[in-house]
């Protein structure tokens, strides 16, 4: 691995516990990459610090009370890849959360929706593996996911 800077990135697995077989997961269309993510926020130093946060980045996107959710850190990986959207290679170091939401808002049980001007989308592990842009940019990811939640 090159001796740069990683880049600290929390990753927020969300499924779709409102459905009787939860087999979706809560993922957002990103602008600048032109792709679907999941939810992702920078990593706070201090681990009790990085959940409250998380949970106020989470409360205030999906308009979802913080009482509401529970966080769980599934894992870590330290993974280099090439970024498209800045044309160079970079280290990750991605940490692994599910969250556990026990009262979903009914505009969230839509297989798509809006909020503040982010489009949200619930997909299932196949449908990402399956996406052209996702496979290029973030399949580690979703391989980590899929492993680790």
């Amino acid at each position: 691995m090159p001796t740069q800077t990683a880049h600290h990135h929390s990753i927020v697995a969300i499924k779709d516990t409102f459905q009787k077989f939860p087999n979706r997961y809560l993922v957002y269309e990103d602008k600048a990459w032109h792709c679907r993510f999941f939810l992702n926020y920078p990593t706070q130093l201090m681990e009790a610090q990085n959940v409250n946060f998380l949970k106020e980045k989470l409360s205030g996107a999906l308009k979802i009370p913080m009482e509401d959710m529970e966080l769980t850190k599934k894992g870590q990986a330290l993974q280099q890849k090439y970024s498209e959207r800045h044309q160079e290679m970079r280290v990750y170091d991605h940490v692994f959360y599910e969250a556990k939401i026990s009262v979903f808002p009914e505009s969230m049980k839509q297989r798509s929706f809006k909020q503040e001007g982010v489009t949200y989308y619930w997909m299932t592990i196949e449908e990402m593996k399956q996406d052209p842009d996702i496979q290029k940019k973030n399949l580690d990811v979703v391989q980590e996911v899929e492993k680790l939640i």
